[in-house]
């Protein structure tokens, strides 16, 4: 029978034998379900923010990804980084805007010199019987509004709105061929303004073109965000939020400058009396219209609220109740405020609790999960018919792998010139073996798209062409103007990689833009692509280039195309998420940087060690969003704080944000730290993730196994990576601070680094030059572990330039590298050397 819970006994009824036969029933019926293993529980998680309502506490598991490519067919003409090629004013004029910006480090300001006007792309072709979405983001500054018009094949809907950028969009589908002009438009008076950023033209498929209409316009920019170029998803990622939504104090920000407030404990504060008002803040990230709870164990002589993150609205007022709830409306980050009351007196808050739903809950410390696949790219064709998919097996991840993408750089020791054409050269390489398929893009250093030749016939510049039969040769066309190579120069294989490394010839003392045509091969010259007039500029070279070109954002040609086979192989993965029973706020994601190595440097000014100073060693790849974690001799460590770009003092961060190290008086110079963190700029990076599909089990026996099964596959893991280090070790090159004036050689010499093998022997490498020779300077110091027992003499070669030599370098056993003779030159060699760590 079924169970019915009778919930309203008194003390005098009678029990019958039918409820007795219930109640057994019952408890029958919950034993038996506890033993078997339903079908778990389906979560599909999209992209950014979302809430997930568990029956059950239980680890997401059977993780799947499936890969995304989108191709810009404006390559990088859009994002107005630098001066925009392609587009020309009309009735308008136009200037960077580096105070409003959608991606990136500025927009373009299109500023009307008519009742209308803006900035047109000629000639963009739409193909009959394809389909297109052409949008770009638009923040309208003083004029009545701003679209796209696509002539004959209309506009965009118009902004107007002055207060955020927001996406105009239109979708496209011909019936002939049709090439139209490209038009950012602004309507007004003279001199009016709007701001234009992220300029996208999409290939989609049918379904996307007939779902475009019941899309938000917030949907319609998550799906198709801007990207330079060819993008997939690249470092996908899941951070499960705590119970508890708020950190320690710790991590507060908004201290008022004479506040007398100190956190007692991680989740403590007592404001004395006599601060100026102490006024404190934390600010979170929030799902639109969705309810949250506020509660704290004790309240004296303090209010606290909800504010907007200017702090001059009240979502909630202050009030002295130990909890409350409220609706986020509208905003998608709001600040939990607290402040004295009454100045004269000391207060107290204590326990603070911000959670998910109407219902104050106990309190918990914050606890966050996360999942990354670091350096994961996970690709698709124009539609996601074929894709690369990531999916979870035997407690491991694994990537189906459908498709791959190759740099046609310098790295590439095939290169070679097939022949010359009036106004272009044809140049070959051969890639790596592999069976092409359908699927087939190729993109230029500027982020065009190439055109592949058709009938097996190159004719013009720009154009690429692959030929198995000819033992997987890759033909590409490259013209004069960009290689700086004339008609009837033939340029040698070492200098075809200096122009896919990013470097252009030209003839020293002469133009720029004139090509060199030498037969005598004097005066020859290299100029950094991208940059302009290069007459005294450190980015040119005399000596032919062979390490890639790194300013002005060039990025080598690539190459990405659907292999015949699919190919399995294991990713790492870091992490895991649990979900908590009830809501659960869950984050997805792209593009985070896990454990980049860095070595923190120091700022006479601000006397800390920083990491992400803009022009110092310690910046990082990418810009930062946010930074997750820092670690110190691969140990997470809290011994930092982060500093936004108007906190610093003369100091400008890579992105908004830079990371004190050691603000506690903890940083070590002989320490390896490593940093964990979001890239601002995702779409130089990756294109967004739509979705991740996972499951929880679906009851407490099925939690059980889980966890059992996991723990097995752990313990399988572990004595695997035991028996495999005691066979083979092979440690990570580490690279040291160098002192007194030293530095790396570079040149094509190996970085000066050092690592222990698996038997204790620390080796060191490469090549360093211009410091203080005298005898007894110290190099570097190497760490504790990494250190002989007693002094070592060692012989190593020097070079002044001209003549190499002997000199003798010490180790001592407080790990200080030193010169140990008088007769050490300009450079210094450290290949080679090697001794037996003993303390």
């Amino acid at each position: 029978m079924a169970y019915e819970a009778k919930t309203n006994w008194q003390l005098d009824d009678t029990v019958t034998e039918q409820d007795m036969n219930r109640i057994e029933q019952g408890l029958k019926d919950a034993y038996e379900n506890s033993m078997t293993s339903p079908p778990p529980d389906q979560v599909n998680l999209g992209y950014g923010l979302q809430v997930v309502d568990a029956k059950r506490t239980a680890p997401l598991e059977n993780v799947s990804i499936k890969g995304r490519t989108l191709v810009n067919l404006l390559g990088r003409d859009g994002n107005f980084e630098s001066t925009p090629t392609g587009w020309s004013n009309f009735q308008s004029t136009t200037v960077f805007d580096t105070a409003n910006k959608a991606y990136g480090l500025q927009s373009l300001k299109v500023s009307i010199t008519s009742t209308s006007g803006g900035i047109v792309r000629t000639g963009q072709t739409f193909k009959a019987g394809k389909y297109y979405l052409v949008a770009a983001d638009i923040k309208n500054g003083n004029a009545s509004l701003a679209f796209i018009s696509l002539d004959s094949l209309g506009q965009s809907n118009t902004v107007s709105d002055t207060k955020k950028f927001s996406i105009a969009y239109r979708k496209v589908n011909p019936a002939s061929d049709t090439t139209v002009n490209v038009s950012l438009l602004v309507n007004g008076a003279i001199d009016q303004y709007a701001f234009f950023d992220g300029v996208r033209i999409y290939e989609i498929t049918q379904a996307e073109y007939s779902a475009i209409d019941s899309m938000t316009p917030e949907q319609i920019s998550a799906k198709w965000s801007y990207v330079d170029d060819m993008k997939s998803i690249c470092s996908p990622y899941v951070i499960k939020y705590g119970e508890n939504l708020l950190p320690p104090f710790t991590e507060w920000t908004r201290i008022t400058s004479g506040s007398k407030a100190i956190p007692s404990d991680s989740y403590k504060i007592t404001f004395y009396s006599g601060g100026d008002g102490d006024f404190a803040a934390f600010e979170f990230q929030c799902i639109p219209n969705t309810n949250y709870s506020l509660s704290v164990d004790k309240l004296t002589n303090m209010y606290h609220g909800i504010s907007t993150t200017d702090y001059t609205t009240l979502i909630r007022g202050y009030t002295t109740n130990n909890s409350f709830t409220f609706n986020c409306g509208p905003h998608t980050k709001l600040a939990y405020v607290i402040k004295a009351n009454d100045k004269s007196k000391s207060g107290n808050l204590e326990y603070p609790m911000l959670s998910l739903g109407s219902v104050s809950k106990t309190f918990k410390p914050r606890q966050d999960d996360y999942l990354f696949f670091p350096n994961t790219q996970l690709a698709s064709n124009i539609g996601g018919t074929i894709c690369d998919t990531l999916f979870q097996r035997d407690g491991k991840m694994w990537k189906n792998a459908r498709l791959k993408t190759i740099n046609l750089d310098g790295n590439l020791s095939t290169w070679d010139i097939s022949n010359g054409v009036s106004g272009y050269k044809l140049i070959v390489c051969k890639v790596p073996p592999h069976n092409f398929n359908d699927f087939k893009v190729a993109v230029k250093y500027d982020g065009k798209i190439m055109t592949g030749a058709s009938a097996d016939n190159i004719t013009e510049a720009d154009q690429w062409l692959y030929r198995p039969w000819e033992s997987d040769n890759f033909y590409i066309s490259v013209s004069n103007v960009d290689s700086g190579w004339g008609d009837s120069y033939k340029p040698s294989k070492e200098e075809i990689k200096a122009y896919v490394n990013g470097w252009r010839m030209f003839e020293w003392e002469k133009a720029n833009n004139i090509p060199y045509n030498r037969s005598d091969n004097l005066n020859k010259a290299w100029v950094q692509i991208g940059q302009g007039n290069p007459g005294s500029s450190v980015d040119t070279s005399q000596t032919l280039p062979t390490t890639m070109a790194r300013n002005y954002g060039y990025k080598p040609y690539k190459f990405q195309y659907q292999l015949a086979t699919p190919v399995v192989e294991e990713i790492t993965a870091e992490g895991g998420v649990t979900f908590h029973e009830g809501l659960n706020k869950v984050e997805v994601g792209n593009g985070m940087i896990v454990r980049e190595g860095t070595i923190p440097a120091y700022d006479g000014g601000s006397r800390k060690y920083n990491i992400n100073a803009a022009g110092y060693p310690a910046v990082l790849k990418n810009r930062v969003e946010k930074y997750f974690a820092l670690y110190k001799n691969e140990q997470m460590t809290t011994d930092y704080i982060i500093a936004q770009k108007g906190d610093m003092t003369g100091l400008q961060a890579n992105g908004d944000w830079l990371m004190n190290v050691g603000d506690k008086g903890g940083y070590d110079s002989l320490a390896a730290y490593t940093v964990t963190y979001l890239a601002l700029d995702q779409y130089s990076l990756t294109c967004n993730v739509l979705a991740i599909q996972g499951e929880y089990a679906g009851n407490v026996k099925t939690v059980v196994n889980t966890m059992a099964a996991g723990q097995a596959d752990l313990l399988a893991r572990v004595s695997v990576l035991e028996n495999t280090k005691a066979q083979k070790v092979q440690g990570q090159w580490i690279t040291p601070t160098l002192l007194n004036g030293w530095v790396s050689e570079g040149s094509g010499y190996s970085i000066p680094g050092y690592y222990i093998d698996q038997f204790g022997i620390v080796h060191l490498s490469g090549v360093i030059r211009s410091g203080v020779t005298s005898t007894f300077t110290v190099l570097f110091y190497l760490p504790a572990r990494y250190r002989p027992k007693n002094r070592l003499n060692l012989a190593i070669f020097t070079f002044d330039g001209s003549s190499t030599g002997i000199c003798s370098l010490h180790i001592e056993a407080d790990g200080a590298v030193k010169i140990g003779s008088i007769n050490c030159k300009q450079y210094i060699s450290l290949d080679g050397i090697s001794f037996l760590a003993e303390q």
